[in-house]
């Protein structure tokens, strides 16, 4: 058994072979019921045993792919945050960042990934252990949105600037999807264009700085 908050595996690059997609459709397969389970009945209520129950796996497999049972929302939340990396990789060099986000996240097939990680900001608010595994997948994740911002800029990947806006954007995207998880607790859809306004606010932000007291 692994310790809750124990590093999650980064996002991979490239085409993974048979085997690694096997695993990894076995990690979302479980990924989902577990996630299922804790919306259900909380995290403390739900054990590996009726995670692995659920997703038709033994306790042995469970144990070999997830190193504790919050570990298991790590899967999902890898698909959510592809979903913006993705995109961000195909921002165009002639638009401004606020005006492209217009278009994140609004994407056939992306509403679930986003549905999955709104959920997941749910329970992160009351579960310390959830809220661990987010940011540990969001941490890793600058450092490939830091090669994005240096390619799509011409900048070194070492960049300080670069790994500043990777920063900024990732925890700018990452605060407004919280800020509408916590108002919209009851919804079990999420309206694409409310959440795309609150992103592209809190980017908007981020990008002019924190202001001079006059």
């Amino acid at each position: 058994m692994g310790k809750a908050g124990e590093p999650v595996a980064s996002i991979s690059q490239g085409r993974p072979t048979l085997a690694e997609r096997r695993k990894e459709q076995l990690r979302q397969d479980v990924a989902t019921e577990a996630l299922r389970l804790f919306a259900a009945n909380g995290v403390a209520a739900t054990s590996a045993e009726d995670i692995a129950a659920a997703a038709g796996v033994s306790l042995r497999t469970f144990w070999r792919h997830f190193p504790s049972k919050e570990s298991c929302v790590e899967p999902l939340l890898t698909a959510a945050i592809s979903t913006f990396t993705e995109w961000l990789r195909n921002w165009q060099p002639e638009t401004p960042l606020t005006t492209a986000l217009g278009q994140a996240f609004t994407q056939p097939g992306d509403e679930s990934a986003i549905e999955v990680a709104l959920t997941v900001l749910r329970l992160a608010e009351s579960e310390r252990a959830i809220r661990e595994v987010w940011l540990q997948a969001s941490y890793q994740s600058w450092s490939l949105n830091a090669e994005i911002f240096a390619g799509h800029f011409g900048l070194p990947a070492t960049s300080l600037e670069v790994h500043v806006w990777a920063a900024m954007v990732s925890s700018a995207v990452l605060t407004a999807m919280q800020r509408y998880a916590a108002t919209t607790v009851d919804s079990r859809t999420y309206d694409a264009a409310e959440l795309m306004a609150l992103i592209r606010r809190a980017v908007e932000t981020a990008s002019e700085g924190i202001p001079t007291k006059s």
